[in-house]
């Protein structure tokens, strides 16, 4: 699946499934603990944290598409 497809909890799932297997490289590291620093700045604060990391999360997958 591709990234812009996914919901944000597809993309943590994903980012979690590949740090147990072991199956991504370094850049794929880098690239998801960016993203999540990014959406947890966006969060920070809020009080519906779920809904505000999805809003976060569609409009990071907009800023990269």
């Amino acid at each position: 699946m591709r990234i812009e497809d996914m919901s944000y909890k597809q993309f943590n799932d994903y980012c979690n499934e590949r740090a147990c297997d072991g199956r991504w490289s370094f850049q794929d590291a880098i690239a998801c603990i960016g993203m999540y620093g990014e959406i947890e700045l966006a969060v920070k604060g809020k009080l519906f944290k779920n809904k505000a990391r999805e809003k976060a999360w569609s409009n990071l997958k907009a800023k990269y598409a």
